[in-house]
């Protein structure tokens, strides 16, 4: 197989493209121009270099937005079970059923860690004294 890309040209590509497989790509050129003679091998690999990082960046984008409801709607969760807790004075049993209904209606990233010390607090007889 001739070589298509200078060693250098691939380097600089991967400094450009640091989160893509540019050598991947390189290979996916290879094997198109040994199908269909390309006339710029290396204008195709930055062309679908370019589309890849265009559609990775979308999927971080879209990524980061759905974190960042995701953590909207875990503050909101907390902020309300905080303040039923102040307002009605729960103890650790109740809060504990409010943490397991909500694991059990979509909010599965509640950490399991708390709903354990809750149940170790409800079965001592309730929050600690100050």
């Amino acid at each position: 197989m001739t070589q298509l890309f200078e060693p250098a040209f691939l380097e600089r590509q991967q400094a450009t493209y640091p989160e893509l497989d540019v050598h991947a790509v390189a290979a996916a050129v290879r094997e198109y121009d040994a199908r269909t003679p390309v006339a710029n091998p290396n204008g195709l690999l930055v062309h679908w270099l370019s589309r890849q990082e265009r559609t990775r960046r979308a999927r971080a984008g879209a990524r980061a937005a759905q974190d960042a409801a995701e953590l909207e709607r875990y503050a909101e969760f907390w902020v309300e079970l905080l303040r039923l807790a102040a307002t009605r004075g729960l103890g650790p049993s109740e809060v504990l059923r409010c943490v397991e209904a909500a694991r059990q209606n979509g909010f599965t990233k509640l950490n399991v860690r708390v709903s354990a010390r809750l149940a170790k607090l409800a079965a001592e007889g309730g929050w600690p004294a100050r």
